[in-house]
């Protein structure tokens, strides 16, 4: 059949003209003596189409095609052949066959400029499995690595039908679409491809360039376009830490993210298949990225406090953007072979992006302790973290030890709210001091009050002294001004009682705070360890608020020095309005101390006395004997109760940060609060 048709129908004569002599040349085919010596194929026999040598040679022009259903188009009729003018007559002088038995391993070449149906099949099938593989790198390295803001929760999201994650599939429709198109033909010009792929991406909303099909090389027939399109913003779930490495943030939420892509690529079909061209800049892929959480205002955690947290507004005059992570991912397309800038669907399973990120997350939160009722102060203040990346390596998996710039984390514009301090911390915690020094109150009250007789004698004269805490006055022991110091529970009274309930909307400036250069990106790093630098150092509060002042004095009224040899005490005082750094300490997850009561020890020699005093003419009364007394109360709050809140969520344990240390002798052993 096929040298009938190769002799009879192929040859362009006119009909009714007889065949020229045909005779069997050396390869065992037929030869048209008319037209010259070439090689036909022989199939003569089932053990010559095992053969994989091929099946025959030409001994005129060797510019053979490789398909079989081009050679069949060639020589069924007298018509052009692909690729000759119209009007020119098919004959034997030009054979398409394959160079071995079987079918080949990509498309028929082009021909002449134009590219064949087979080759247009081989651009389809590899870029479905080119586009698919790159997609699927994209999501894992790119959208898998921990991100700010995001975390990797776009590779979570990229699972749940979102059309922004998945450009690259959806360009892979769109261009196989357009080659659809291209049926009926054995060859398409140039003009014929590009348009029906241009059609396909309008039609799919993706803005496009440069598309553009060279068969200028039949032998190497390369397809190439400039693409990219931009999507609305969709929703995807905030990382619980907001994407900051080293804070410990815990929240919740959403994010609106938007990402545009670009997409410049050229693929091709050579004499091994098809490829994409890795070469410089032949294939450059971008995917922008903007991400922002307007109108967030959620629960969260910081160390040991609960919080609720909101994003800085553009609109309250501080000067502060909102919250905004914003970057491009370049991808570079890598060859794994590395040898000829040509990925083949052999190479598809590898490593085939090396992506890098450029841009900035700058976070900015504004933070209020949300305690309910518990015995805690209200704390505010703004974090400002940001995170500069100059072309930083982006590596899913890693701990991003080294990923960007070192990140800058302040803490501004703490501030204590003074009524809640008032109302719900300080005078809590000295009803609690009252009721747990209550059973110590007739031990004051037998130094403190009137002995009988003594009284009776005091109103007849006022020299006589009437209790003991009088007599070691009255006798130099103590002074007045220790004495009257003596009662630490009728103190804390006094204190309590004094304290402002009626201060509302007065906030203590603590000052601004940074990490002093720590990088919270060290796998070692922990927030709790840091002593922050106070870079803003405000007024002090008494200077700031009234009210703060007059309690602050009050406080300095509290006994810390010592009657006798001995440590002065630290006195009643609320570092956490007093030395900002304890606030700080506290929003950090420190064990500071928020409330101390130290009266130092009161050891008074009450008495030691062998007096006369007398009454009226030859009447006197004598006083012999000694005593003393000793008071040694300390008293304090600290985050102890916070650590139990931060597991528990029950801020009544809040309290159990209350304790009262024990003295201990010159041995270290422990010895009574009160003898």
């Amino acid at each position: 059949l096929s040298a009938y048709l190769c002799i009879d129908r192929g040859n362009g004569r006119p009909p009714g003209e007889p065949p020229p002599a045909a005779a069997t040349d050396d390869a065992g085919g037929l030869r048209d003596s008319a037209i010259g010596s070439r090689n036909l194929p022989d199939f003569v026999s089932p053990k010559d189409l095992s053969d994989p040598t091929p099946y025959g040679r030409w001994t005129g022009n060797r510019d053979a095609r490789f398909a079989s259903d081009a050679f069949l188009a060639g020589i069924l009729g007298d018509g052009p052949l692909p690729g000759q003018a119209p009007g020119t007559r098919s004959g034997p002088g030009v054979f398409w066959w394959p160079g071995a038995i079987g079918a080949p391993p990509f498309a028929a070449q082009g021909i002449n400029g134009n590219a064949t149906q087979a080759e247009i099949e081989a651009f389809g099938t590899g870029l479905e499995q080119a586009l698919a593989a790159i997609e699927a790198n994209l999501i894992a390295q790119v959208f898998g690595d921990a991100l700010p803001l995001l975390g990797d929760h776009l590779g979570g999201t990229s699972g749940q039908g979102v059309e922004a994650l998945h450009y690259v599939l959806g360009l892979k429709t769109a261009i196989n679409n357009g080659l659809a198109t291209l049926t009926g033909s054995a060859t398409y010009t140039e003009s014929q491809v590009e348009q029906a792929v241009a059609a396909a991406l309008a039609a799919a909303g993706i803005t496009f360039s440069g598309v553009n099909l060279d068969a200028a090389d039949d032998g190497d027939v390369k397809l190439s376009m400039n693409t990219s399109k931009a999507f609305a913003a969709f929703t995807a779930a905030l990382d619980t830490g907001f994407g900051i490495p080293g804070l410990g943030l815990e929240s919740s939420g959403s994010a609106l993210t938007t990402l545009g892509y670009t997409m410049n690529f050229s693929v091709g079909v050579d004499a091994q298949g098809f490829y994409l061209n890795t070469a410089n800049n032949a294939s450059t892929f971008a995917t922008s990225i903007t991400t922002t959480v307007p109108g967030l205002e959620v629960n969260a955690r910081l160390a040991r406090l609960r919080f609720r947290l909101a994003d800085e507004s553009d609109t309250d005059g501080d000067a502060v953007p909102s919250t905004a992570f914003t970057g491009t991912f370049a991808l570079d397309l890598l060859d794994p072979s590395g040898a000829d800038n040509k990925l083949r669907p052999d190479e598809l399973g590898n490593d085939l992006l090396n992506a890098t990120l450029t841009g900035s997350a700058a976070i900015n939160l504004n933070l209020a302790t949300d305690l309910d009722t518990a015995m805690m102060p209200a704390l505010s203040e703004d974090l400002n973290f940001f995170w500069a990346f100059s072309s930083a390596a982006v590596l899913a998996g890693d701990d991003n030890a080294s990923f960007g710039a070192v990140p800058t984390l302040a803490f501004r514009n703490v501030t204590l709210d003074l009524g809640s301090f008032f109302t719900d911390f300080a005078r809590p915690v000295l009803e609690e001091v009252r009721a747990v020094s209550e059973p110590l109150q007739p031990i004051s009250d037998a130094v403190t009050r009137p002995i009988p007789l003594l009284a009776e004698l005091h109103g007849l004269n006022a020299a006589v002294p009437q209790s003991l805490l009088e007599m070691a006055v009255a006798t130099g022991s103590i002074t007045q001004a220790q004495a009257d110091r003596f009662d630490i529970l009728a103190q804390v009274v006094r204190i309590s009682n004094a304290i402002p309930l009626d201060v509302v909307s007065a906030r203590i400036d603590l000052g601004d705070f940074d990490l002093a250069g720590s990088d919270p990106r060290a796998p070692t790093f922990r927030l709790a360890d840091l002593l922050p630098r106070q870079f803003r150092i405000p007024d002090n509060a008494s200077n700031q608020n009234q009210r703060a002042a007059e309690f602050i004095n009050d406080l300095a009224t509290f006994p810390i020095i010592p009657p006798a040899a001995g440590p002065p005490g630290k006195g009643l005082t609320f570092p956490i309005l007093t030395d900002p750094k304890t606030a700080i300490g506290l929003l950090i997850g420190r064990d500071v101390d928020l409330f101390v009561l130290d009266n130092s020890t009161q050891a008074l020699p009450l008495y030691e006395l062998d007096e006369k005093i007398h009454l009226v003419g030859p009447l006197f009364i004598r006083f012999q004997g000694a005593g003393d007394v000793r008071l040694d109360l300390d008293f304090g709050f600290d985050t102890r109760g916070l650590v139990q809140f931060a597991s528990s969520d029950d801020p009544a344990e809040i309290a159990n940060g209350f304790h009262i240390k024990v003295p201990v002798d010159a041995e270290g052993e422990p010895i009574s609060l009160v003898r």
